[in-house]
């Protein structure tokens, strides 16, 4: 009895034996370490850098943006009806202010212009008609003249727009008078405009 046991014993060791070396056998090998003195070190290969956009030649540039070839166009006519309605080059005021100090007074023709001028004036608002001053001579007519005293730039421009209408200017012209220059002007109470008026 005592010997059966003992092979069965032997035979339980054998058969551990077995299942761990079967056990080890079933394991992948390590891959077998590189010998000394011939390691590769393994480096990504450089990258190209991209490369900057070409610039166009300066001619190419300036062929490309050179503005369209104008084309010829026709001239531009004269029209007789504005250039009559224009007065003469170069007169300013200060010509007109000039002009009428070296004329002579037409003494028949100069005080029928200042009454016209005058009366013309009495109802355009916001004009102190006291304060007035109007010259004629042969050709040329002179009017100084202020708003009323204190006047708001409101009814300073009601007054300024009237002397340059047509409230001063038809009931002029119809006496032989055209409104050729005006100058305007700012006092410390009042406004001031001077006119010049020339003979048709």
């Amino acid at each position: 009895m005592m010997r059966i046991r003992s092979i069965v014993a032997v035979a339980v060791a054998f058969a551990s034996i077995a299942v761990l070396a079967g056990i080890f056998l079933s394991q992948p090998a390590p891959p077998p370490a590189a010998a000394p003195g011939n390691a590769v070190d393994v480096v990504a290969a450089p990258t190209t850098p991209a490369m900057p956009p070409v610039a166009r030649p300066v001619q190419d540039r300036i062929a490309s943006s050179a503005p369209p070839a104008v084309t010829a166009v026709a001239p531009f006519p004269d029209d007789p009806a504005i250039g009559a309605s224009l007065p003469p080059r170069g007169l300013t005021p200060r010509d007109f202010y000039e002009r009428i100090r070296a004329e002579p007074r037409d003494s028949e023709w100069a005080p029928r212009m200042e009454q016209a001028i005058k009366a013309a004036l009495v109802p355009i608002p916001y004009v102190a008609t006291g304060a007035s001053r109007i010259v004629c001579r042969s050709s040329l007519c002179e009017l100084y003249g202020e708003t009323v005293r204190d006047a708001s730039m409101a009814n300073v421009n009601v007054a300024m727009q009237a002397l340059q209408g047509p409230q001063l200017r038809d009931p002029l012209s119809k006496q032989g008078l055209s409104n050729e220059a005006a100058v305007f002007g700012g006092g410390s109470a009042s406004s001031t405009f001077t006119l010049y008026f020339v003979r048709k």
